[in-house]
């Protein structure tokens, strides 16, 4: 069964899907484009990855998903220079929201044609210091400059990082360590006992940096664009 997307088919300006498969085995191709013959396009998740699959079909992504524990944290002194972001206008941070989105799925598959990326994470940096989407929005400021944030919300009862990024003049001095650190204490103080985030496997560095600071793997989907051209 196919979903239609509202959201994602308002925003974007064309019909689009999302059908989630338990197994490969449960795949009937022939089924699946009769079913979207009405979708531009449709986002396939499904816990195996998936072969000999036409070209109408891009792999999009590997999504792995990390969790771990909150905890207090008892030198506070170190987040000093972390604060909650308070504008309503979201655009010191949307440079910095262009370089989370590096390896997004809607900006590594060329088929999106419509600046679909850039719109997107405009809009969800926009709708994350509303708070529409987000509980907090934290930045890390140095000399008057913000050198990072994270945005910090709920999914399935636990914490959940959204957005994370820190500015190539500030990689390499802790400060995403520092921005993680933060919202796994702030986490903590709020009363969730887990803390999760999302990021692709194709992106090294942030597997990387996520195990490095206590996460643990708890789940992957494979990630398949259907477009119906």
């Amino acid at each position: 069964m196919i979903m239609k997307l509202d959201w994602d088919t308002d925003f974007f300006g064309y019909p689009v899907g999302k059908m989630e498969l338990a197994a490969s085995t449960s795949f009937d191709l022939t089924e699946f484009k009769k079913n979207a013959e009405f979708f531009s396009m449709v986002y396939l998740f499904s816990k195996e990855e998936l072969s000999d699959l036409p070209d109408c079909f891009h792999f999009a992504d590997k999504k792995i998903t990390f969790t771990r524990d909150t905890e207090r944290i008892e030198n506070k002194n170190r987040f000093s220079s972390i604060r909650s972001f308070k504008e309503k206008n979201a655009d010191s941070l949307l440079d910095l929201a262009m370089i989370c989105g590096v390896y997004s799925r809607f900006n590594l598959d060329k088929n999106f044609t419509n600046n679909e990326y850039k719109r997107l994470y405009t809009q969800w940096v926009n709708e994350s210091v509303t708070r529409n989407i987000a509980k907090d929005v934290f930045i890390y400021k140095k000399d008057d400059k913000i050198l990072g944030f994270i945005t910090l919300g709920e999914k399935n009862d636990c914490a959940n990082i959204g957005l994370i990024s820190v500015a190539e003049d500030g990689r390499g001095k802790g400060i995403g360590t520092l921005l993680i650190k933060h919202v796994i204490y702030h986490s903590f103080l709020s009363g969730y006992s887990q803390i999760n985030v999302v990021t692709q496997m194709d992106n090294v560095d942030a597997y990387k940096f996520y195990k490095r600071n206590g996460f643990r793997v708890t789940d992957i989907s494979y990630i398949y664009h259907y477009w119906n051209k």
